[in-house]
């Protein structure tokens, strides 16, 4: 969550990114797929689908910001995560989350309700794992960075 706030949380416009992931949850690319206006990034499905095929993705995190700091998501918001997840359910991609990042807060679909099929949250590192029943896991990068400081999923066996 700290990478994609300072990331994003203070573009004056716009951006959505989709974090790839492998089979182990390992990135494998972090990439912008669109920018906008201060209150709109057109974002297509298929392009989503296509750069997942392309680099070989298992998994994706889709991120976007809002400038105006409110990070609640819109109508249009959750139709097109549903539209993209729609799409890469049936290429075999998962989608992890969704979230929001706004200036003053972030939103997880998951956490939200607003994902089927998959729970996943950022929380504190300091949390007790005897307290929280998800398994932590970290997502590396490729040369063995992490890129958040922890991330906790777990998956429908759907």
């Amino acid at each position: 969550m700290d990478y994609c706030r300072i990331t994003m949380a203070q573009l004056e416009t716009e951006e959505f990114r989709v974090l790839f992931l492998d089979r182990k949850n390992v990135l494998i690319t972090d990439e912008a797929l669109g920018r906008g206006t201060v209150d709109h990034v057109p974002v297509y499905p298929r392009e989503v689908a296509k750069r997942g095929l392309e680099v070989n993705a298992s998994a994706v995190i889709l991120v976007h910001n809002h400038p105006s700091g409110d990070p609640t998501p819109s109508g249009p918001d959750i139709q097109m995560t549903q539209e993209i997840n729609n799409t890469l359910t049936t290429l075999g991609i998962k989608i992890h989350d969704h979230l929001i990042i706004g200036k003053f807060g972030e939103i997880n679909f998951c956490v939200e309700g607003l994902i089927q099929g998959a729970l996943a949250r950022f929380f504190d590192p300091n949390l007790d794992p005897a307290v929280d029943p998800l398994a932590p896991f970290r997502i590396v990068t490729g040369n063995g960075e992490h890129l958040t400081k922890a991330y906790t999923a777990k998956f429908d066996a759907a």
